[in-house]
């Protein structure tokens, strides 16, 4: 089904608005997290190969330019993704690293693609800092009339005291899509139903946009003199309100409390999540839950010792919707076998999700709304792997990973039943089984003088168990990833990046029950970036440059080739 969409340019209303910057929701780490971007400004790293730090922390809102996102079109972001992201001023380009007190970047491509970032430092005192995050990114003139647009904008304070600071965030954002997805009714004839004769234009969804808010306030403290104690606590509420559907209200409030013994660490984590679901356009929610509360404790002892370290921890998952009680292990060590050279980890945690709303449309954002996404158990997550280190900038990291999921859940193609038969929706609905995943990881990064880096990665999917007993498949998920990303900077002034992303395997469910493999994805894109002075820089990106219209989603086809240019100031 194809739809016009009436979008609202939202940009300038976020300027005098709140908003709290999207945090990446913590999907289940198969699931690829859609960021619905095909062009990504980020440069491999290098990091040290040493211990992983896997303890558990809270964190506060920060002030800074977001990534350069303009076009609402797939690649995947793996959740695991681990890149840094160069400050946006510097446009890649080290020598351009001078502070500066605000931000400003635009952009401008085919499909009416939008781009907008603004930083502004508002006051800027040693003690205590005001600043305001402007965002907005969008595409209004998209293939088969695909349009997308997200725009945000957040207010942070920070106070600093002598032994920790208070931090406070709010913000309010807004995205607004359409359905574009093909749709076998027809809008102009009428169908027979058992209440009547209803024209097909009444089964198509058409424009939506979804609303959401966030205050927050916390305290982090300092570690003491002798790097003893540390506390951190932080209650925020976040709201999520679409034109159609269910809305969601959710406080959640983190405690965290850390102790250093003899080099030891021991501390307690404490979360909480209380929600409560409305609905636009019922006054009570009939046959639908109108809340719950869902908490975890997480004790935990780590030991530290030169050559390796050990945690030993539990998660306490109490819920009073899905499971009750969903304890997991939290258990992870690191193994130092060739001093600055070879090391093995492995791990065995788990993880509770309560999948928010305003997560889930982060992964499929054409997902009914009207119903929310159960919450998910992983009781059983065990990982190893060897970090490698032959060269002093070559890293290589290369792990397995098992996971047991209950309630684990694809999304599907809704559908419209009437007299003459089913019918494909452009909505997606979520259906739930129990799950097992084998993963295979191969990772690694290179870097150069800070003037070539590169990172290679590559995964493998293998989902069974009770998938094959209730007769379904890994719906929408790919059994191989590939990804390449490449930065070099050509003297002081220039800078180039490509990267190319490669998904295969995935398949999805019709209405008739059969199964259609989706095409593959290849989607390679290019950035190039020029400083003209210490406050003035260019930028063009090159996306999907070999115009595979690949369908990001069952029915959903990509934009083809299509570019962005801009500029950026600081100042």
């Amino acid at each position: 089904m194809k739809h016009q969409l009436t979008y609202k340019f939202f940009f300038t209303c976020a300027l005098a608005a709140t908003s709290l910057t999207m945090a990446t929701a913590q999907n289940d780490s198969a699931i690829i997290k859609k960021d619905i971007t095909i062009e990504k400004e980020y440069t491999p790293s290098i990091k040290d190969a040493g211990k992983i730090n896997d303890l558990p922390s809270i964190k506060e809102p920060v002030l800074k330019p977001t990534e350069v996102k303009y076009s609402d079109y797939s690649v995947a972001l793996d959740p695991e993704y681990k890149v840094r992201q160069l400050d946006a001023a510097r446009l890649k380009i080290p020598e351009n690293n001078q502070d500066k007190n605000g931000f400003l970047r635009l952009g401008f491509g085919n499909y009416i693609g939008t781009l907008g970032d603004l930083v502004l430092p508002i006051i800027q005192k040693p003690k205590y800092g005001l600043g305001l995050n402007v965002n907005h990114k969008g595409v209004f003139d998209g293939h088969d009339g695909n349009m997308h647009h997200k725009s945000d904008a957040s207010v942070n304070f920070n106070r600093f005291f002598k032994e920790g600071k208070l931090f406070a965030d709010a913000g309010y954002s807004y995205r607004g899509f359409n359905y574009y997805g093909e749709n076998k009714l027809s809008k102009d004839s009428i169908y027979t139903t058992k209440n009547g004769q209803i024209k097909g234009k009444d089964f198509f969804d058409g424009n939506m946009g979804i609303h959401t808010w966030n205050v927050a306030v916390g305290y982090k403290s300092y570690p003491d003199n002798d790097l003893v104690n540390s506390l951190s606590a932080s209650i925020a509420y976040d709201g999520f309100m679409p034109d159609e559907g269910l809305t969601q209200h959710r406080i959640t409030t983190q405690a965290l409390y850390k102790r250093s013994v003899n080099s030891d660490n021991w501390g307690v984590g404490f979360n909480m999540q209380n929600y409560v679901f409305g609905d636009n356009n019922l006054n009570k929610l009939y046959g639908k839950e109108d809340g719950f509360t869902y908490l975890n404790f997480n004790p935990y002892y780590q030991f530290m010792r030169e050559r390796w370290d050990l945690k030993l921890g539990v998660n306490l998952n109490i819920s009073t919707s899905g499971r009750a009680f969903a304890p997991t292990a939290d258990v992870i060590g690191n193994l130092t076998i060739v001093k600055n050279t070879l090391f093995f980890y492995a791990g065995l945690q788990g993880d509770y999700n309560t999948n928010s709303m305003s997560d889930i449309v982060e992964l499929c954002h054409y997902i009914n709304l009207n119903e929310k996404v159960k919450n998910t158990w992983t009781p059983l997550d065990l990982k190893a792997g060897f970090k490698i280190k032959i060269l002093y900038n070559l890293l290589t990291d290369l792990s397995v990973e098992y996971r047991m999921i209950k309630d684990q859940f694809f999304l599907v193609s809704d559908s419209a039943s009437l007299p003459t038969g089913n019918f494909a929706s452009n909505v997606f609905t979520p259906i739930y089984t129990d799950a097992n995943v084998f993963t295979a990881n191969f990772r690694t990064t290179y870097d150069y003088n800070n003037i070539l880096n590169f990172l290679l990665s590559a995964k493998y999917h293998k989902w069974f168990a009770d998938l094959e007993k209730d007769g379904m498949k890994a719906y929408n998920m790919p059994n191989f990833e590939f990804n390449f990303a490449t930065m070099l900077k050509m003297g002081k002034h220039m800078a180039a990046d490509l990267n190319l992303y490669i998904a295969t395997g995935r398949e999805a469910l019709r209405v008739d029950g059969t199964t259609r493999k989706l095409s593959p994805i290849y989607d390679l894109n290019l950035g190039f970036y020029y400083n003209y002075n210490s406050k003035l820089g260019l930028f063009l990106k090159l996306n999907n440059i070999l115009h595979r219209h690949y369908e990001q989603w069952y029915c959903y086809e990509v934009n083809g080739i299509n570019g962005l240019i801009g500029l950026t100031y600081s100042f």
